[in-house]
């Protein structure tokens, strides 16, 4: 990643150091200045878009060029449609207006704040803060959010005064320094119907897997992180493919082994996968795999608190790329949401009276060894109002994926204000099904964007570019279309990827599979055990959060011990996710005399 860099003072000029890293040229097209952190894919369509709207740019140019060719041509909401990895910084001297972007996936982040008559932007907390020339107190509602794992859709962060650009967004920062949102990525419309039979879009998927695989993948060695799943398998068969047709380079998988009997165990299917493409792979041993590690001394290194959960995967698995001799790591994220779809559709089922349709789904599903109380639960919850359903959740104490709850352990004055961080409305729009609405916001949510903000940085600190082909817009466009039984019927899930990947993996891993394989409740609760005691101890004893107010430590000890009956493992998220904010203050903290650690809640941005 290049650091990216910027200031705009109160009257509009930007300073002359308008820069990408210490040397890196901006692109200037007309007046309009760009300085980006920017991965683009799919060049050749782009620079044909832009040859049509008058501003010719070379498939080969740089990508900040491209980037303000785009914007001259179709505006600020054309950036969006870019297909790429991006953050950037654009000048326009015409309209004397500053526009910060991200894509959004949100892989490269960028961060401003407004201090001293300036607006300072950065890649690097680090860096805003060393541009900036004082550090802001923190922000204890960000603090408390990264604490439970929780993601505030404004993009707030750790310090007073900084913020983070939303995901998918620009925004447009005026001569008074005032910020507002220019435009934003929206999700498409899922299961909106096509013509196109089952086969002929098997057929269409695996040439757009194809083009989207080959656009990210390096010209020398470039890695995949491969599980035994339908996605990562489907990444990595795919760059096969584009090798034999002419892709320079070669590739090599990286795997998590887990001992006989984890239900995270997939070495077998794993194996199968390789011998069909004559190759060999390389292993993590998820046997000794730390979940949390050496927190302490890695914690403190990270610009922000907030981590990913299973940090210590993403790093390990970064490191064995980088001993293959790669720079750049695909993964398969993105397939559970594109081509997969949650229980909810029994909801879709009984709420229009598919009646039929919804008892053969109920027999299906059962010998798919799904339980009746969820069915039940994914049946009748989303028919009743939202809020009503919220007050449910609450009194019977249960967890949803689409609501992440602050952990127990959070003073209540804190719980109680970034209750709504963790809470994503399933807002439908006109004719659209609850599944499909899932599926729109799932590619958005705060929590699911920051998460791959996160690994991309612990790849990163590796030596690693990590890139996400599945969410391509060409997948995603493709599989906006296409409707729900191709997604889950039954024990059948992931039918349309199944069907494009005929031949390329081999038949006994794409039949349909009764049970989910790969999950990591086991792995999580062995290291629950072997860590978190530890963590749990030391914190009653002292702790940062604690003495700022935000937890109670001594909640700690019993929420470790609930965690060999939380199966679905929000507990032990929620501690993690407190772990590794608690040891990133200590080691922000450690050199700074008592009087820095000074704080705010509210002090924000203007944003209007």
């Amino acid at each position: 990643m290049t650091s990216l860099s910027a200031i705009l003072h109160r009257d509009g000029a930007p300073e002359a150091r308008l820069w990408l890293g210490d040397d890196a040229p901006i692109a200037v097209r007309g007046g309009v200045h760009v300085a980006a952190d920017a991965t683009l894919y799919d060049r050749q369509t782009l620079a044909a878009a832009l040859r049509g709207a008058g501003q010719p740019v070379a498939a080969d140019a740089p990508a900040a060029e491209q980037i303000a060719a785009c914007y001259r041509a179709f505006g600020a909401e054309g950036l969006l449609r870019l297909n790429g990895d991006f953050a950037f910084v654009l000048w326009d001297a015409e309209r004397r207006l500053l526009l910060l972007g991200r894509d959004f996936a949100a892989t490269r982040p960028l961060h401003f704040a407004v201090h001293g008559g300036r607006l300072i932007v950065a890649s690097s907390l680090d860096d805003l803060l060393e541009l900036r020339g004082a550090r802001p107190e923190f922000d204890l509602l960000g603090l408390a959010e990264a604490a439970s794992g929780l993601v505030d859709a404004g993009g707030r962060s750790c310090w007073s005064g900084v913020r983070s650009v939303p995901p998918g967004c620009v925004l447009v920062v005026d001569s008074a320094l005032r910020v507002s949102e220019a435009a934003r990525w929206s999700a498409p419309t899922f299961e909106t119907g096509s013509t196109t039979t089952f086969t002929d879009a098997s057929m269409e998927l695996r040439e757009v897997l194809r083009r989207a695989v080959a656009d990210r993948m390096a010209p020398d060695v470039t890695a995949v992180w491969m599980s035994g799943g339908y996605d990562s398998s489907s990444v990595f068969a795919t760059a096969r493919s584009a090798l034999a047709r002419g892709a320079s380079g070669r590739v090599e998988t990286i795997s998590v082994s887990y001992p006989v009997g984890d239900g995270g165990r997939e070495d077998e299917i794993i194996e199968r996968i390789l011998a069909h493409h004559g190759a060999t792979g390389r292993w993590i041993d998820g046997g000794v795999l730390p979940l949390l590690g050496d927190v302490a001394a890695h914690a403190p290194l990270r610009d922000q608190p907030f981590a990913a959960m299973y940090d210590g995967f993403f790093r390990s698995a970064a490191r064995a790329a980088r001993a293959a001799g790669a720079g750049v790591a695909l993964s398969g994220h993105g397939g559970d949401v594109l081509f997969d779809s949650s229980l909810v559709y029994f909801a879709d089922l009984f709420g229009g009276l598919h009646l039929k349709t919804y008892l053969a789904e109920w027999r299906a599903a059962r010998e798919a060894m799904w339980r009746p109380a969820q069915i039940l639960e994914e049946t009748f919850g989303p028919l009743v109002p939202e809020p009503l359903a919220r007050t449910a959740l609450h009194a019977l104490g249960r967890r949803k994926e689409r609501e992440h709850l602050p952990a127990t352990w959070l003073r209540r004055n804190f719980a109680d204000r970034i209750a709504e961080s963790g809470w994503m409305p399933l807002e439908r729009r006109g004719g659209e099904s609850r599944s499909s609405a899932v599926a729109r916001w799932s590619l958005g949510f705060p929590f699911f964007t920051k998460s791959q903000e996160a690994a991309a940085a612990a790849a990163r600190a590796e030596g690693i570019e990590y890139r996400m082909p599945l969410l391509d817009p060409r997948v995603i466009a493709l599989a906006a279309t296409r409707p729900r039984w191709e997604k889950r019927k039954g024990a059948h899930n992931k039918s349309l990827l199944r069907a494009a990947m005929k031949g390329m993996l081999p038949e006994e891993v794409l039949l349909p599979r009764l049970y989910k394989t790969g999950l990591t409740q086991d792995y999580l609760l062995r290291c629950v055990q072997r860590e978190f005691p530890t963590h749990a101890s030391a914190l009653r004893r002292e702790s940062v959060l604690g003495d700022l107010g935000i937890i109670d430590p001594a909640g700690l000890s019993s929420a470790v011990n609930e965690c060999a009956r939380d199966r679905g493992g929000w507990v032990a998220g929620q501690l993690y996710f407190t772990f590794q904010t608690e040891y990133w203050l200590r080691g922000r903290l450690s050199s700074d005399p008592p009087a820095r650690m000074t704080h705010v809640v509210d002090r924000e941005p203007s944003l209007v």
